[in-house]
């Protein structure tokens, strides 16, 4: 790694950026997950984070995959 304050700052961009990635990686309750789909767009919003991708996927198979979500986390929270 590079010497001196160039070298701490990379260390700390790493570290920070390390735990930011395993945060979002933590479970997460179902009420906080949100599943939004545009075509070849998935938006998932896990707690406060939002997580956005540009996907090549089938679109009638997504829509069917979003639409067994939804049912799914509408049946777990209406218990």
């Amino acid at each position: 790694m590079a010497p001196g304050v160039f070298g701490w700052i990379a260390e700390k961009a790493v570290g920070f950026a390390s735990r930011a990635v395993e945060k979002v990686l933590e479970p997460h309750a179902l009420a906080d997950v949100e599943l939004g789909l545009q075509h070849d767009r998935v938006n998932l919003r896990l707690g406060r984070y939002n997580i956005g991708w540009d996907l090549e996927v089938d679109p009638t198979e997504a829509y069917i995959f979003e639409a067994k979500f939804r049912d799914a986390k509408d049946a777990l929270l209406r218990r």
